[in-house]
C-alpha cells in the first residue's frame, strides 16, 4: 500500500498475482505427478499378477504366477457350468454351478478341498442344505 493515499501498491498487486500463476502451475504439476504415480503403480501390479487367461473347450481358465489354475468359467469335466475356484495351492475351495439336470448348486471345500457346505436345490425346486464334517458325513447341528 502507499504510506499516504492507502491505494495498493502497484509492485505487491504485480508479486501477488505472480505468486498466484505459480501455485496454479504448482498444483498442475502436483496434479500430474499424482496421476502419473498412480498409472505407474497401476502397471506394476498388473505386471505382477500376470494372470494367465486361456479357452478350452468352452471354459476359461485363470493362473495364478505359479500356474496353477485359480479359477474356471464354463463348462466343467462333469459338463455341468459355472464357476469354480481354487486357492494358491490349487486346492478346490468353492463353487457355484448349475448341474446338467439344471439344478443350482453352491459348494465350500475346507483347505483339503473337502465339501464341507452344499447350498442348492433338488430337481423338484426343494432347497437342500448340508453341512459335512471332514469325513464328509453330515454334520451335528449346534456348537
Amino acid at each position: 500500500m502507499n504510506g499516504t493515499t492507502g491505494a495498493p501498491d502497484s509492485a505487491a498487486a504485480d508479486r501477488i498475482a505472480k505468486l498466484e500463476r505459480q501455485a496454479v502451475r504448482l498444483r498442475i504439476g502436483v496434479l500430474a505427478a499424482l496421476i502419473f504415480a498412480v498409472v505407474a503403480l497401476y502397471q506394476a501390479v498388473i505386471a505382477t499378477m500376470r494372470l494367465d487367461l486361456q479357452s478350452r473347450s468352452n471354459a476359461v481358465e485363470i493362473k495364478n504366477n505359479e500356474g496353477r489354475v485359480v479359477a474356471r468359467l464354463g463348462r466343467q469335466p462333469d459338463t455341468s457350468m459355472g464357476l469354480v475356484l481354487s486357492d494358491s495351492k490349487g486346492k478346490l475351495r468353492a463353487s457355484v454351478l448349475v448341474r446338467p439336470d439344471g439344478t443350482p448348486r453352491v459348494d465350500l471345500f475346507d483347505a483339503s478341498a473337502k465339501r464341507r457346505v452344499l447350498v442348492g436345490l433338488q430337481p423338484d425346486g426343494a432347497p437342500v442344505i448340508e453341512t459335512l464334517d471332514a469325513d464328509g458325513k453330515p454334520a451335528k447341528a449346534g456348537p
